[in-house]
């Protein structure tokens, strides 16, 4: 019997990549999505489906070689050498074909239903980082807080730069006031001296 890796040729089973365009589009989704199912698994759902798929290929090559000698040792007079290696060679393409469909099937599967890791799903190495993810409608309160919180900053310095200037306006009236007490206490002592009644 003839090697079916030379006759068949042998597909990977297809990647989430190169499924549809919307996943192109979404390639970088898709690829933080396949990093974070190989960080948890501890390997790539890819490569555990394609190792299913080798192995059932080369479980198949084996059961093709032992019917090949099972029918040559036990029907040599049925059938010819000749005609069993034909007949493989037509069986084997059609089954490779089922298995690599059946296997593409199993691996969108596998994929959506089992290796999947939900957004809600955090792995105990990234926990300590979910405290500081805020959602949008947070992000947006937090700017809107630091905006009120700036405008009442500069309100503040504002009226503090007002009660400054009045603090100023006040200490030159004292100074001023004091200026004219100290002459209205001269001019009484200039009257009371001169002889006159000042009251």
């Amino acid at each position: 019997m003839a090697d079916p890796t030379q006759s068949v040729s042998v597909t990977s089973v297809s990647s989430d990549l190169s499924v549809s365009g919307s996943d192109v589009v979404d390639a970088p989704r898709v690829a933080r999505e396949q990093e974070y199912e190989t960080q948890f698994l501890g390997f790539t759902p890819k490569s555990f489906s394609d190792g299913m798929y080798n192995a059932v290929l080369e479980y198949t090559w084996s059961c093709f070689q032992a019917s090949q000698q099972f029918m040559k040792s036990e029907f040599p007079d049925v059938i010819t050498d000749k005609e069993i290696q034909q007949a493989s060679d037509v069986i084997l393409p059609r089954l490779s074909n089922t298995i690599a469909k059946a296997f593409d099937k199993l691996e969108t599967y596998l994929f959506t239903n089992i290796f999947h890791i939900p957004e809600q799903v955090l792995l105990p190495e990234d926990k300590p980082h979910a405290k500081y993810t805020h959602t949008q409608e947070e992000e947006e309160a937090l700017d809107r807080d630091i905006k009120e919180l700036q405008e009442k900053m500069v309100t503040a310095k504002y009226f503090n730069a007002c009660l400054k200037q009045e603090l100023r306006d006040l200490e030159v009236m004292e100074n001023e006031y004091k200026q004219f007490s100290e002459l209205l206490t001269s001019f009484h002592k200039t009257c009371t001296e001169a002889g006159g009644k000042y009251q």
